[in-house]
């Protein structure tokens, strides 16, 4: 199947998108629910530029985040998922801010406001993005107004429309997870991190994954499965619990594929139950020092389970251009040497709302598997 280039003019009102951008520093979703309704779902910053591009991209097709952004949403607490999220908040001055329950209970916050002694779970640059939104959101409420932040579990309700545009179905959006269980787990470890000696403090055990938050998107008949990075279990969290406690009445034709493709958020029940038989599959890469994902067992399996799949780009950082080792003076001669993270990759899928067809934009250096 022939690649496009992304589209550049804002979606018809009953065109439903999801577009994907990573690696940069992390991977980042805007999603269109119709009528000009949108949805980000985490964020990234490319490290060569500092642009950041779900805001570059609502520039270039004429979206007013202000206006138009009705819901950010932040899935977990992991750097290259809220990196620059803050950003996309100040931005949308009139959306609700979604987190997980995970990051609004008072041990969350002792946390952040003491974290400088933890040794490890949430690193300073998290923290800040964190405090920033959440400074965003309190200032911006004022004395009168509830704080527009929203904290979900498993099976709440993130938003509905009655009619997204004239004529149009009901529009839902439902969080799949965190599970109770896994809420539970996440208070444990930093309530034992706070009662530890300042010495001590660390975040042992700790894994943001657990609470992210998974996302179901249902456009009347049309439905989407926006994995976070929720990974298989254990046992009553992650998707087992999601295959617990979801039952749709339609399937899913478009999965962001969760936690970069990694098998350790591979769940043959969320392909056989939540999705069409041959789903488009999104994926952004993961990669830091020597891990890599998706490794090639990933690929080949996504490969196997979707009718399409798309990479925002390879799972191998690129090599350092020639400029960038001139001015690298610390990487030894004759050494080439890998780009960590690279320029961002763009993903585009739009449908129609009605046709059950996607038509797929592809920006370098995304590619079709």
């Amino acid at each position: 199947m022939k690649s496009f280039p992304p589209k550049l003019t804002a979606p018809a009102d009953d065109e439903i998108e999801v577009s994907i951008f990573g690696p940069g520093k992390g991977e980042a979703l805007a999603v269109h629910l119709g009528g000009g309704r949108w949805m980000t779902v985490d964020s990234c910053v490319e490290q060569r530029t500092g642009i950041h591009p779900t805001l570059q991209y609502f520039e270039r097709i004429g979206v007013d985040p202000a206006t138009q952004v009705e819901f950010v949403v932040g899935t977990h607490a992991h750097d290259d998922h809220v990196a620059g999220i803050s950003l996309l908040v100040e931005a949308a001055t009139n959306a609700t801010f979604i987190t997980s329950i995970a990051y609004r209970g008072e041990e969350f916050f002792a946390t952040v406001a003491r974290d400088a002694a933890l040794g490890g779970g949430l690193r300073e640059r998290v923290r800040k993005e964190y405090d920033d939104v959440y400074k965003t959101m309190e200032k911006r409420a004022g004395s009168r107004k509830p704080t527009r932040i929203h904290a979900v579990a498993e099976s709440m309700v993130v938003a509905r429309v009655a009619e997204a545009w004239s004529g149009g179905p009901q529009v839902a959006v439902t969080a799949l997870s965190p599970s109770h269980t896994a809420i539970q787990n996440n208070h444990r470890h930093m309530r034992e991190a706070l009662t530890q000696p300042s010495e001590e403090r660390r975040l042992d055990g700790f894994d943001p994954n657990q609470t992210s938050v998974a996302l179901w998107v249902q456009v009347g008949e049309l439905a989407l499965l926006l994995g976070a990075d929720l990974l298989i279990g254990p046992t009553g969290a992650g998707w087992k619990a999601v295959d617990a406690s979801h039952f749709p009445t339609v399937k899913a034709s478009l999965i962001k594929v969760p936690h970069h493709g990694s098998s350790t958020a591979h769940f043959d029940r969320t392909w056989t139950e939540l999705l069409t038989a041959r789903p488009l599959a999104l994926v952004a890469p993961f990669r830091t020092g020597n891990v890599n994902i998706p490794k090639p067992d990933d690929v080949a399996r996504i490969r196997a389970g979707a009718g399409e799949a798309y990479l925002t780009a390879q799972p191998k950082p690129p090599t350092l251009s020639k400029e960038q080792r001139h001015t690298r003076a610390d990487i030894p001669y004759g050494f080439r040497g890998r780009d960590q993270y690279g320029i961002v990759g763009h993903v585009q899928a739009r449908q129609v709302y009605g046709t059950d067809v996607w038509r797929v934009g592809v920006s370098a250096p995304a590619f079709r598997l």
